[in-house]
């Protein structure tokens, strides 16, 4: 079928569906029609996870093309891997953009706020804000922007809701949170007269004097609350507030004196009637009445499915399919399934995937990308038991193994195995000393080489100078890893991977003092004259420890393909910088 015959009005529905970023780059110029009609939608543009060129081409596009602001609807900026927010606002005032309608950041920077504050209230039209993983300067942004006219609003933390004696909230619709208390909860259910969504990431326990609200909240409608770490009490007063919820979502994963049961039922009748989707997961440290969330008014009345696990005296009990992304599969729980329904997609949210090897278990989790093995004793594991996660999980979709310090693992047998099923894995995280005993195969040495390119040690490396034939074992099996995580506290074990290693790209050390290791650089690169140059990545040095990106000489444009491939273009713009300042000096 020729793509071209197909309807304008079908190819429009189609177009909807891309990034105007690779619409114009794909269908742009192909012929006048299609040249017409990219130009005639609504444009969102998403500028995430894009690298510095194609940025500056379709800015270009911008440029010669006035069409595209009139049709821009929304904009996203994420300064995550380079300065996007500056580039863009150095560029255009988005208020030429005459139809934004909604305006996304990520990760704003502290340059970027005069910037902001010069431009967000002018934004007159603008509907929906969103900001994220800009803690720190949440609320200088919010206090520059036209609340009062926002319908969606979705923000990393509730304090500058407090420090507002005058707020006008009345005309958001939809409001995300990421971290909140008890007390601004309250507030906002009695100033957002029209707010019909509530998600709230996080709700912490409040040191102030708790808010005795009363006034009913007519308009919410849907109610998220991913952690719930607040007395239940002070959960039932909020809910009594709320009476016309259709949709609530809860995980409570500490025992606040959680409902059971036959409490949420009598509750749910005299004050949330209105209810028809209810998704939860609650811990208890008792295991009474679990079997009552399995009765006619959840199973048949509503239609609310659930499943329990006990572990020793601890119990949780959740809806199904479970709302998690985690789950861990041990020895020491029992699953209570229900037998009343055949649920095939009971786990389908779940990415991050725990089990016991010697455990057998019946469910299939269909997503699984990161896989962690605990209490594994590799004597006892034998096929039997390799072909029964065969029918837990499918291999070929895991990208991480971890191996946890509970393992005792004699032979690699069971991590070969896995490792000939699961083709796709890349990164491993492995205390260094079960890994050392299994270099002396050489099958899994292989296998290692073959697809591991980034490599998590969690204890203390000095174990690894204890035996010279191991140590270049180490380095022989690991010659291509990009990325290392480790502790290192010594001047040796620095060099050790700064020198050894020549494809490595990213050294990250976790829970160390910076100038120590910035001392040791200084010293060391005058006088061994290290054949390679270190750019720290500044934000994640601020938050996980050190992080350092590494350009080997020998094989520079090799290296900054392979940065490119991290699309982190903030280091290849420092990168570049610095190579020019050097290469200056030497014509100099």
């Amino acid at each position: 079928m020729n793509f071209e015959i197909l309807p304008n009005e079908i190819l429009i529905e189609c177009f909807n569906y891309l990034n105007p970023i690779d619409l114009f780059y794909s269908f742009d110029y192909l012929n006048t029609r299609l040249s017409t009609l990219i130009r005639r939608i609504k444009l969102h543009v998403n500028f995430q996870s894009i690298n510095k060129y194609e940025f500056d081409r379709f800015c270009l596009l911008i440029d010669l093309d006035f069409n595209i602001k009139q049709q821009t609807q929304s904009i996203c900026l994420s300064n995550k891997d380079f300065c996007q927010i500056y580039f863009f606002l150095s560029k255009y005032s988005l208020n030429e953009f005459i139809h934004l309608r909604s305006l996304t950041l990520i990760n704003v920077k502290e340059h970027n706020i005069s910037q902001l504050q010069a431009i967000l209230p002018f934004l007159s039209q603008l509907l929906t804000f969103r900001l994220v993983e800009s803690d720190k300067r949440c609320d200088r942004i919010l206090s520059a922007l036209q609340i009062s006219q926002l319908r969606i609003l979705s923000i990393p933390r509730s304090s500058w809701f407090d420090q507002q004696s005058v707020l006008d909230i009345s005309s958001i619709i939809k409001l995300s949170i990421s971290d909140c208390n008890i007390n601004t909860l309250h507030r906002i259910l009695t100033l957002a007269s029209t707010l019909t969504s509530l998600s709230i990431d996080y709700v912490g326990r409040n040191s102030n004097r708790i808010l005795s609200e009363k006034a009913i909240s007519s308009s919410l409608q849907k109610l998220i609350i991913k952690d719930f770490d607040e007395q239940c009490s002070e959960l039932i007063h909020l809910l009594k507030r709320t009476p016309y919820l259709q949709s609530l979502t809860l995980v409570i994963d500490s025992d606040h004196h959680v409902f059971d049961a036959d409490q949420w039922e009598t509750f749910i009748n005299s004050s949330l009637s209105f209810l028809r989707t209810f998704q939860f997961v609650f811990e208890y440290d008792h295991l009474n009445k679990l079997k009552q969330f399995q009765t006619y008014f959840w199973q048949y009345q509503h239609h609310w499915y659930t499943e329990y696990i006990l572990f020793g005296d601890m119990s949780v009990v959740y809806t199904l399919p479970l709302i998690l992304d985690r789950y861990s599969l041990t020895s020491n729980m029992n699953i209570f399934s229900n037998q009343s329904i055949d649920f095939k997609n009971k786990y389908d949210h779940v990415r991050d995937l725990t089990i016991d090897p010697q455990c057998e278990f019946r469910d299939y989790f269909s997503y699984i990308t990161n896989l962690t093995l605990e209490k594994l004793v590799s004597t006892t594991i034998n096929q039997y038991n390799i072909e029964s996660m065969t029918k837990l999980f499918n291999f070929t979709h895991i990208k991480h193994l971890q191996i946890d310090l509970s393992c005792q693992i004699y032979t690699p047998c069971i991590l070969l195995e896995i490792f000939k099923r699961a083709p796709n894995i890349s990164s491993l995280s492995i205390d260094l000393q079960q890994l050392l005993p299994l270099l002396d195969v050489d099958e899994f040495c292989y296998y290692l080489k073959l697809t591991i390119k980034q490599l998590d040690l969690i204890s203390k490396i000095t174990i690894l100078f204890e035996n010279v034939y191991l140590m270049n074992k180490f380095c022989e099996t690991f010659v291509n890893i990009e990325q290392i995580t480790c502790c290192i506290l010594e001047r040796d074990s620095l060099l050790f991977f700064l020198n050894r290693f020549p494809k490595l790209l990213r050294l990250n050390i976790p829970s160390t003092m910076p100038r120590f290791i910035y001392h040791i650089l200084d010293l060391e690169q005058e006088k061994l004259k290290l054949s390679i140059e270190i750019i720290f990545d500044l934000h994640l040095t601020s938050t996980h420890g050190l992080s350092m990106w590494i350009i080997h000489y020998s094989s520079y444009f090799q290296t900054i393909e392979k940065i490119k491939s991290y699309k982190n273009d903030s280091i290849l713009n420092r990168i570049q910088m610095k190579m020019n300042r050097m290469f200056f000096k030497c014509v100099v």
